[in-house]
């Protein structure tokens, strides 16, 4: 399936631009090549900072397939691919609506499924570090047809958020709750409804979600807290929000091109309206800062084409810091989704604006860029102030909300296929650059350590040892790498030891049958032992024997029960005198098999 995925251009290891400044900064742009489709992919980061993109594509629809999938990719701190999967469902077509990662780093992906008049609401479970498909379900809602807007994820509870409708009936929002098993909790379907909306999981673990001009708060049971209705012009729609700030929420409202941000309380109350802006419609990206201030990141329209901006927003609702993106390259992006990491990088995903006249060459992109101030030599930065006074009569007021149980069944429960992604992209911004090795060995007497100095402060241990200088005692190769995008490096210190005249040996094979032949496994020398501690673990993992002496062996039994033969790790760590009298400290690992 082509141009299903933007983010499918994550399949080799590119070259990025990337500037340093302090932490670890990583600048990137990237594009897909002759993307003419529609794509909604959305990000979410990881908690080692790795960013997934995930979206579906609108292909089938177009085509009259039956087969729809959903498309992940998820990427380094340098925007280079970790891995990319496709998962596919033969028996119909999926939209991807919403996904999250939750605190585990387990991937839950919310949306639509349809097989001919045939609607239904999936969700499904993904491992975060192989990507692999834990579960896929179908749900039924009992209606003919239905919109999935947004998941959310907190404390171990899902939230998804929707629409439905039946012939003949008004629409109807819904809110159900499962747990990361993905078994039904809750659902609570409600009236008057519209159809655009989001929702959120709120601090308190509350349920906040609009939709139109309706915006609903309810408890962790789907309960009724409190309903109000935007009284505001009927030319001027809600767009974005509700985002979650110190003592309320945050909403975006557009009109004729022209937006504006408001805050309400956690009773619903209106507490500040900021100034108008331009912005093409699709909703601001909106990323906590640590200074309380609110970076937005938005599309300013320029007839065909669209500018990238971002401002800030102070927690009192005024607007500050206007820039637009000079760049080599047009725009004319729809909806805007951004993920801030730990070390102030900013990353960005720009979807096609789906009603786009106008010929530009980044459709589809995705952007990070560092907060922190920088020299770029790709895009830059061109500062400007533009707002208008907000002359926006808004009012909210208490509204009737009809409220009930929901019915929604499960229909089907299975995992997906696992389809190849490809689709090629462009660097925008950079050449692609290879990743530098540099190795260093040593052999040294038995009785000597090997202290080494890291090449420079921007190098880190890949195992976390702290510190730039470093004493091996142990044989082994250690590695360490330059925290850079531009200019990796890695280094590689290969530590040997010269036999100081101590030969050990432990059996790769032994039968614990008790016919008095080779029934344990025993640990042998040609010098003398000071100290032996073995250790044996099973293929899981999980510890099965462990002594601390010479004389004592393992059986091949686990808590008095006979280990099922297999391949096990013994490691063993063992003390000596060497000839000139120092004591040695060494230790050995290998596989024995259990044979009975």
């Amino acid at each position: 399936m082509q141009n299903q995925f933007f983010f499918k251009l994550i399949l080799s290891v590119l070259g990025i631009l990337c500037f340093s400044s302090f932490g670890l900064s990583q600048n990137y742009f990237k594009a897909a090549v002759d993307s003419d489709k529609y794509f909604n992919q959305k990000i979410d980061r990881f908690s080692n900072q790795d960013v997934l993109i995930v979206d579906s594509s609108l292909e089938p629809l177009e085509t009259g397939e039956e087969t729809g999938e959903i498309a992940m990719s998820r990427l380094d701190e340098c925007g280079n691919e970790v891995w990319s999967q496709a998962h596919v469902f033969d028996e119909g077509y999926l939209e991807f609506a919403d996904f999250k990662i939750s605190e585990n780093d387990e991937i839950f992906v919310f949306g639509s499924y349809y097989k001919g008049l045939q609607e239904r609401i999936f969700l499904a479970k993904f491992d975060g570090t192989t990507g692999a498909n834990l579960n896929f379900i179908l749900l039924n809602t009992g209606t003919v047809d239905h919109f999935s807007y947004s998941i959310d994820i907190q404390d171990g509870q899902i939230l998804i958020y929707g629409l439905v409708f039946d012939f003949n009936t008004a629409k109807l929002g819904f809110v159900a709750a499962f747990n990361e098993n993905l078994t039904y909790l809750f659902g609570k379907q409600f009236s008057p409804f519209e159809s655009t909306g989001n929702a959120i999981i709120a601090a308190d673990n509350s349920f906040l979600g609009w939709s139109g001009e309706y915006i609903v708060k309810l408890d962790t049971n789907g309960d009724l807290v409190w309903a109000k209705e935007i009284e505001i012009s009927a030319d001027i729609f809600l767009v974005g929000g509700p985002f979650e700030v110190a003592g309320g929420y945050i909403f975006e409202s557009n009109r004729n091109e022209q937006s504006f941000f408001f805050k309400i309380n956690n009773q619903g109350d209106l507490l500040w309206k900021s100034d108008q802006f331009k912005a093409n419609g699709y909703g601001v990206a909106l990323s906590s800062l640590m200074d309380g201030n609110i970076i937005c990141t938005y599309n300013y329209p320029m007839g065909n084409i669209s500018e990238l901006c971002q401002m800030k927003l102070s927690p009192d609702g005024n607007l500050f810091d206007q820039r637009s993106m000079l760049f080599d390259h047009t725009f004319n992006t729809g909806t805007l989704y951004q993920s801030l990491d730990e070390n102030n990088n900013l990353t960005i995903a720009g979807n096609s604006n789906p009603i786009s006249l106008g010929a530009v060459d980044a459709k589809d992109f995705l952007f990070q860029l560092s907060l922190d101030p920088l020299d770029e030599n790709c895009w830059a930065w061109e500062y400007f102030e533009e707002t208008f006074i907000n002359n926006v009569n808004l009012n909210l007021s208490p509204y009737t909300i009809d409220i009930e149980e929901m019915n929604m069944t499960l229909e089907s429960s299975t995992t997906l296929d696992i389809a190849s992604l490809t689709l090629p992209i462009n660097e925008l911004c950079g050449e692609p650059v290879g990743s530098t090795l540099m190795q260093r060995d040593t052999l040294l007497p038995c009785d000597e350590n090997w202290e080494v100095t890291l090449p420079g402060i921007d190098f880190e241990w890949v195992d976390n040892y702290p510190g730039n200088q470093r004493v091996f005692t142990d044989p082994g190769t250690y590695s360490a790498r330059k925290m850079s995008c531009t200019n990796p490096v890695t280094v590689e210190y290969t530590f040997s030891k010269s036999n100081c005249g101590c030969q050990v040996y432990i059996p790769n094979v032994f039968s614990p049958n008790f016919d008095g032949v080779n029934d344990y496994l025993e640990f042998f020398s040609d010098c003398i032992v000071d100290k032996v501690e073995m250790n044996i673990f099973d293929r899981w993992g999980e510890k099965v024997f462990q002594s601390t002496g010479s004389d004592q062996f393992w059986d091949g039994t686990f808590k008095q029960k006979d280990m099922p033969i297999g391949v096990y790790v013994v490691l063993v760590k063992y003390e000596f005198t060497d000839l000139d009298g120092s004591v040695q400290q060494r230790f050995v690992t290998q596989d024995v098999t259990v044979v009975r």
